[in-house]
């Protein structure tokens, strides 16, 4: 794995918006982190504003290594399984359909 630049949702404000996360590393749902934020290789990284909290052991990596490359297979499974929809495939009627929230009960 390479470290990772992440602007992902962030506004670039040039030089003085970076974050590096570096490889092995786990960063929590929902942490905010900060720009020029930086950690150790292996960290899990959490909070508002993120912190390193801990180390990850190689067990904890291994595991996390092995569930990203299963969506990675997913993915290019679903990928490879695409195909265009026909315009005049059957459709289900779906006239007499009430939502839930309109249905008496």
């Amino acid at each position: 794995m390479k470290s990772v630049l992440n602007r992902h949702g962030a506004t670039d404000l040039g030089s003085q918006l970076y974050i590096r996360v570096t490889p092995r590393s786990i960063v929590g749902v929902c942490a905010f982190v900060k720009a020029k934020f930086t950690c150790e290789l292996g960290s899990l990284i959490v909070g508002s504003p993120a912190k390193v909290i801990r180390m990850l052991n190689n067990k904890e990596i291994a595991w996390k290594k092995k569930g990203a490359e299963g969506y990675r297979r997913l993915t290019l499974r679903s990928l490879a399984s695409l195909q265009e929809a026909d315009p005049d495939r059957a459709r289900v009627d779906a006239s007499g359909y009430k939502p839930k929230y309109e249905q008496s009960e």
